[in-house]
Formats: C-alpha cells, structure tokens, sequence
C-alpha cells in the first residue's frame, strides 16, 4: 500500500493496527501490522494483567515499527479505544511527540472508539463523519478511506 503523501487512516490497539489511505480503493484491504512478542514466556499474574501492570516491553519497538510505516504520510488520523494508557492511539501519540515530533505535526486527529464492537467499515464511516465534518466535504468525498 501506497502511504507516502497520502491522508491515513490508522486504527491502533494494544497488539494491532490497520492503516487505510483516502486514496485506496474502495473496499481495499487495510494494512495490517502486528505486535511482534518473542516466544518465550514472560510471567505477569492475572491480576497484574486485568489491573493495566502488565508489561508494557513490547510497545516500544511496535511503535517504531508502526512510526515507520507511517513517516511518509502527509496527514494522519488516529483511531483508539480506552482511556489513558489503554489507549493505544493516545500512547502512539505520545510516543511520536517524544521520539518523531515531525510525524506527530502529521496528526490532524485522534478519535476514541469502542473499537472491539465496531467493523471495519463501521470504523471507516467514523472517519469519513470526522473529515467531512473537519474540512466540509460530503462523505462520499472520503469514500476511498
């Protein structure tokens, strides 16, 4: 997928993330990118996991991954869930205004959303609302995204 000079339409999560472009095709497939965690066990309690202790290791090097990919685009829409550090989008963010300041000046938007209840093409109708809201155009302007 084509990303340089390209609006982007990223959804993040804790482990996944999908980029789209608003000039793709419609119905294009999303790039996908996974967190890579090595095989070998780590131990965290359950309690540690479900009360937001678990380990945090791996976004580092998942963002860098995801910073990357996105570095050439021209603007870029952020899609999260949660609240604070749960929010994946939010801690990319984050994580770019410290480390890639000039990817984060790309970022026109972050959007909170109940991501795990939501199809993809429920997540790309949010996106098109938040553009056609922010620049005025009609919706099937944003189609492609």
């Amino acid at each position: 997928m084509e990303l340089a000079n390209r609006i982007a339409v990223a959804v993040i999560t804790h482990d996944h993330a999908r980029i789209w472009t608003t000039q793709s095709a419609k119905g294009a497939e999303p790039l996908n990118v996974d967190i890579q965690v090595p095989t070998k066990h780590l131990h965290v309690r359950e309690a540690q996991h479900h009360g937001g202790h678990a380990t945090s290791q791996y976004d580092a090097p998942y963002f860098e991954h995801l910073t990357e990919l996105l570095d050439p685009v021209a603007e870029l829409l952020l899609i999260g869930h949660g609240e604070g550090k749960s929010n994946s989008a939010l801690q990319f963010l984050n994580h770019i205004e410290t480390h890639r300041p000039e990817l984060a000046k790309k970022v026109i938007g972050a959007l909170n959303e109940n991501i795990p209840a939501l199809t993809e093409q429920q997540l790309l109708e949010k996106a098109r609302h938040w553009f056609s809201q922010r620049f005025g155009f009609p919706v099937h302007y944003w189609q492609a995204v």
